[in-house]
């Protein structure tokens, strides 16, 4: 999608053996003056260069200028990332563990595993083990235009985990179990019959994978109704994050929960103590229900 919509209609008529740093900067300047965020072009000259080292390994060209090419001075800080505290953490899970609340055990799933939304909207029964009480992270929902889900491939460090449960996760997925089955009966012939999607844990009322537009609203009006900020279903994720780092798990055991490829992010993010807790994030996160009981 990016070398269609963005690549080729700025720079495909440039013959590939004449093409410049500077052509490429002045592209990477259209896109943000356009409003892309900071990680959007860096992505573009990413692309870029994989493709041009493509063609450079294969003596098209001698040489890669997207090697040279340098991200715009007036380039756009993604917007920072927010995060619940203990306190509206614990009323936010007490709002979610409502009968009324459809979509309340993904966005549980969301905060006390620190799942990426990608991952929860591809997890897959198979992947779970209630009795074990662990799960089992191996894909991500892969969108395209508008959203809209296209595959499932792996996940963004193309690794997976296995996580052990807290105990309201346990439960929301014995609920969830319930809810669909339920889902299912009501759909009849209407459920989906997309192979693609057939051992999903989560899905709409038809069997089809969740939407992110859809996901969003849904959380706003639960955070509204929770009387917490209005964050994004992505930060969850980081919510998850902020919460263990102040409970003082360690990065490194923080780092294997969230899926992250190394330190980097935790340590250039978050704050943090060196003081080992042994499955620290299960306590951590199985506190919270119970500070809303």
């Amino acid at each position: 999608r990016r070398v269609e919509q963005h690549i080729v209609p700025e720079i495909g008529a440039i013959r590939i053996d004449r093409l410049q740093p500077a052509q490429i900067e002045a592209w990477l300047e259209r896109e943000a003056a356009s409003g892309a965020a900071k990680k959007t072009i860096r992505d573009y000259r990413a692309d870029l260069r994989e493709a041009l080292s493509w063609a450079q390994s294969r003596r098209v060209i001698t040489w890669n200028p997207a090697t040279l090419a340098e991200l715009p001075a007036s380039i756009r800080k993604s917007p920072e990332k927010r995060s619940f505290t203990s306190d509206e953490a614990s009323a936010l899970l007490t709002s979610l563990a409502g009968d009324g609340e459809r979509l309340g055990h993904y966005f549980t799933l969301l905060l006390l595993l620190g799942l990426r939304p990608g991952e929860a909207d591809a997890l897959a029964w198979s992947d779970v083990d209630l009795e074990g009480q662990t799960l089992t992270v191996r894909r991500a929902m892969q969108r395209g235009d508008g959203g809209s889900p296209i595959a499932i491939g792996p996940t963004k460090t193309g690794k997976s985990r296995v996580l052990h449960l807290p105990d309201a996760v346990i439960g929301a997925l014995r609920k969830q179990r319930v809810q669909q089955s339920r889902e299912r009966l009501v759909a009849g012939p209407g459920w989906s019959d997309d192979e693609r999607w057939g051992d999903l844990v989560f899905t709409s009322q038809l069997g089809t994978p969740l939407h992110p537009s859809h996901n969003r609203r849904s959380f706003a009006r639960i955070c509204k109704g929770a009387g917490v900020p209005q964050l994004t279903p992505y930060e969850l994720r980081h919510s998850a994050a902020s919460l263990l780092v102040a409970a003082g798990v360690p990065l490194h055991e923080i780092q294997d929960v969230l899926g992250h490829a190394d330190l980097r992010m935790l340590s250039e993010t978050y704050r943090h103590s060196l003081n080992p807790v042994a499955d620290g994030h299960v306590a951590t996160m199985n506190s919270l229900t119970c500070a809303g009981d």
